[in-house]
């Protein structure tokens, strides 16, 4: 279980992606949001750690932010890798959060409850909840995975600098894990050999 906090400020956005800046045990992400405005957001396992207590990790952010107005108040939540026994019983089905949640730092809640919702229609139009059971469990065991992944990331310096260094030297690994996570296929589809010997990959970076 960890915390996350996010505020807006009155800024014009300096990309059109979504920046993630790792620092001790937190992780805080710069998304534009509109014309003039970017939404700033901390992952953390400390409950006492708010937005500007955070900014001095992250230099190169705090310089862009500096003397911009904040648009909203700072607000919290628990975030969590979270799984359940089961998702279905008689004829009830739990869909998105309620059936399980991912950490926020994998970005696939409601990517998530999507996936599960076409699911449950078509487990609905079978008569069949248990379809829905076994989808659900496919449609998350990869996101739980890579969201372990990402929790040992934030925990460990050491593991942290090699697997960001692996990612550097090897654009077509990262690109492949992106689309694996993203559940996109394409040209830089990652192959299962790879997985296989990332740890090692990892080890040696």
């Amino acid at each position: 279980m960890r915390f996350g906090f996010r505020r807006h400020y009155s800024i014009t956005p300096w990309t059109d992606f979504v920046e993630v800046y790792w620092g001790a045990r937190c992780q805080m992400f710069a998304t534009p949001t509109g014309a003039e405005e970017v939404c700033v957001s901390l992952l953390t396992s400390d409950p006492q750690m708010r937005i500007e207590r955070a900014l001095p990790q992250f230099p190169d952010l705090a310089r862009r932010l500096q003397g911009a107005p904040v648009l909203t108040s700072e607000q919290g939540a628990v975030t969590a890798l979270e799984r359940t026994r089961g998702v279905i019983r008689g004829n009830i089905a739990l869909v998105g959060d309620a059936s399980g949640t991912v950490d926020g730092i994998a970005g696939l809640g409601l990517s998530l409850a999507f996936q599960q919702a076409i699911c449950l229609g078509e487990a609905m139009a079978r008569e069949d909840l248990n379809y829905y059971q076994a989808a659900h469990r496919r449609i998350c065991k990869l996101p739980a995975r890579l969201n372990r992944l990402l929790l040992m990331m934030n925990e460990s310096t050491w593991i942290r600098r090699k697997v960001l260094r692996l990612f550097a030297g090897s654009p077509r690994l990262f690109t492949g894990l992106m689309s694996l996570h993203t559940g996109q296929q394409g040209k830089e589809e990652i192959r299962a050999a790879e997985l296989l010997g990332l740890g090692w990959r990892v080890l040696w970076a």
